[in-house]
């Protein structure tokens, strides 16, 4: 995720043309791939909450709810964003493209923060040797 924050980045200098060829393919890409992994991880998550003890229980419960919120925070904001672009053909480019890809970014940023939380606190889980009954 935080490979696609830097990609958008620096794909802000391309022209609209090669902006949008190339953030169809992401989206093309990532419509493949990105349900598998988030149902891994829901279930990956799920399944460590049966087998934690009690107080990473708690940890394990607030990570799997923050990858619901960015599942919805995706489904929400950047996928009407991307079947827009996806529409969009050479001639079609509005004027205020570059609005809708400083939004596409933006959302990008929130989605980025909440899995970098989300992966904080399984890695918390899953690598305390005390199982948190330290914390």
């Amino acid at each position: 995720m935080l490979g696609v924050a830097l990609t958008q980045q620096t794909a802000q200098r391309l022209s609209a043309e090669c902006w949008t060829a190339r953030q169809n393919c992401n989206d093309h890409l990532f419509r493949k791939i990105m349900p598998t992994t988030f149902i891994f991880i829901l279930l990956a998550s799920l399944s460590a909450i049966v087998v934690m003890h009690h107080a990473a229980k708690l940890w394990m419960g607030t990570s799997l709810f923050a990858s619901l919120l960015v599942i919805v925070i995706t489904m929400a904001l950047e996928v009407p964003l991307n079947n827009k672009f996806a529409r969009w053909g050479s001639e079609k480019i509005p004027d205020d493209w570059q609005l809708l890809r400083d939004a596409l970014a933006a959302e990008s940023l929130v989605a980025n923060v909440f899995w970098h939380c989300c992966f904080s606190l399984l890695a918390r889980c899953l690598f305390n040797s005390q199982g948190l009954n330290a914390v």
